[in-house]
C-alpha cells in the first residue's frame, strides 16, 4: 500500500504511481485511492487530493523512509510534510508526521497502522480541527461494491457486493496514545452520485458528520469515510491519532481482524505515565523511546510553571535545550526535534519544571 505524503493507494488515474492495498496478498487489488485529511472548515482541509498536481502537502523530508533498525521491529516508514503545498491556498502552518507499521505475525498480517501526529507549527491556536482517512475500495466490479458501518469497532469498511464478502476492506480508528481517546465524528460510507469527495466543502461535511450514511442502499461504487474530533492545537502543541487499513475474506474475519489491530495499538503504544507526590505537574510522558530522532511530550499542569527541558549525554554532558518557556494551565502536548549532529546512542532528558525535576532515559536509534 502506498503510505506517502497523505496519500492511500494510486494517487493518480492512469494508476502509474502507488501499489494500492492487495488484499488478500496478491490476490485482490482493492483500494483505488485514499487520502488523510485534517481541516476545521469548508475553507480549510488538508489532503492528497485525488489526480491533482498542486498538493496541499509540501514534503519536508523523505516522503518514504524506511526505519533501519525499525522502532519495534517491524516494517515501519514514515514521512513529514506540512500544509504549504502549491494546491491549499490558506496554509495554517501545521505540519504533520505520518508512521506506519506492517506486521507479518499471525493476528496481525491483515492490516496497516498508520499514525498521524499533527503539530501546529503558527503563531495561532487551530481550533475545531477533525482528522480523517477517506477511501474509494474498488473490489473486482467497482460498480457494484457495497459499504457498511460498526459503531462499536469504530470503522466504516466495503464488501464485493450485497451477498458476496470476498474479500471485505475498511478504516478503523484506533485511538489517540499517549493522549486522551479522541471521540469519533463520522463513519460513513460516500454516494458518489450524489457527492464527489474530492472536493474541500464535501469533504469537511464528511469530516464533522454533516453527512451521515451508515450503510449502502444499493450496489453501487461507494467510499467510505472514518473521522475524528474536534480536537485544537495551540501553538506548538501535537495531536496523535492513529488509523488501520484492514481487511478480511468476510465481514466476520475483517471485524476479528479489526480487534486485532486496536489490541496491538493499544500494546505498541503504551502510555508511559509518571505521577509525582507533588509539584505543579500531574503526568508527563516522554515518547516514542526508542526515538529515530523526534519527541512528543505529554504532561498536565495545574498551574502556569516555567517549563525547561535539557537533553544530556550519558557521560552528564550537555548536549542541547529543547525547550524554554512558561507553560498555562492544562493539557498540553508538543513535539520536538533532536539535533542531527547528535549520534545513535543513551541519552537522558532534564525535565525542570517549577524548580521541580524529571530525569527520563531516551535511546536514539538513527
Amino acid at each position: 500500500m502506498r503510505r506517502e505524503t497523505a496519500a492511500l493507494g494510486f494517487p493518480d488515474p492512469s494508476q502509474s504511481q502507488g501499489s494500492g492495498f492487495w488484499y488478500p496478498k496478491w490476490v485482490n487489488q482493492t483500494l483505488y485511492y485514499g487520502s488523510m485529511a485534517v481541516g476545521n472548515s469548508i475553507r480549510y482541509v488538508v489532503d492528497a487530493y485525488y489526480g491533482q498536481a498542486g498538493n496541499d502537502c509540501r514534503i519536508l523530508e523523505d516522503s518514504l523512509y524506511y526505519h533501519i533498525p525499525p522502532e519495534f521491529g517491524l516494517q515501519e516508514v514514515d514521512c513529514l510534510y506540512d500544509d504549504h503545498g502549491p494546491g491549499n491556498p490558506n496554509p495554517q502552518d501545521l505540519e504533520c508526521f505520518q508512521y506506519s507499521v506492517a506486521d507479518a505475525a499471525p493476528d496481525c498480517d491483515d492490516f496497516v497502522i498508520i499514525e498521524f501526529i499533527y503539530t501546529n507549527r503558527g503563531a495561532s491556536t487551530l481550533d475545531s480541527l477533525h482528522s480523517a482517512i477517506f477511501c474509494d475500495f474498488d473490489i473486482r466490479s467497482f460498480s457494484d461494491n457495497y459499504g457498511k458501518t460498526n459503531q462499536q469497532l469504530r470503522t466504516a469498511y466495503m464488501q464485493s457486493s450485497i451477498g458476496d464478502e470476498y474479500p471485505t476492506v475498511g478504516i478503523v480508528y484506533l485511538g489517540s496514545k499517549p493522549q486522551a481517546q479522541l471521540p469519533v465524528a463520522n463513519l460513513s460510507v460516500i454516494d458518489r452520485s450524489q457527492h464527489t469527495v474530492w472536493n474541500d466543502s464535501v469533504m469537511f461535511l464528511y469530516m464533522d458528520g454533516t453527512y451521515h450514511y451508515p450503510q449502502s442502499n444499493r450496489q453501487y461504487d461507494w467510499q467510505v469515510v472514518v473521522s475524528v474530533g474536534p480536537f485544537k492545537l495551540a501553538p506548538e502543541e501535537s495531536q496523535h491519532v492513529a488509523f488501520a487499513i484492514v481487511g478480511g475474506v468476510s465481514n466476520d474475519h475483517y471485524l476479528e481482524n479489526c480487534r486485532h489491530a486496536i489490541e496491538q495499538y493499544d500494546t505498541m503504544w503504551p502510555a508511559v505515565v509518571e505521577k509525582p507526590p507533588s509539584g505543579p505537574y500531574r503526568e508527563i510522558w516522554v515518547g516514542p523511546n526508542p526515538t529515530r530522532g523526534r519527541l512528543t511530550f505529554n504532561f498536565t499542569l495545574s498551574r502556569s510553571a516555567p517549563v525547561i527541558i535539557t537533553l544530556f549525554d550519558l557521560a552528564g554532558r550537555e548536549v542541547t535545550d529543547l525547550f524554554h518557556r512558561r507553560v498555562s494551565m492544562g493539557e498540553h502536548s508538543f513535539t520536538v526535534a533532536l539535533p542531527e549532529r547528535i549520534s545513535s546512542g543513551i541519552y537522558f532528558l532534564v525535565i525542570e519544571v517549577d524548580q521541580r525535576y524529571v530525569i527520563k532515559k531516551v535511546i536514539l536509534k538513527k
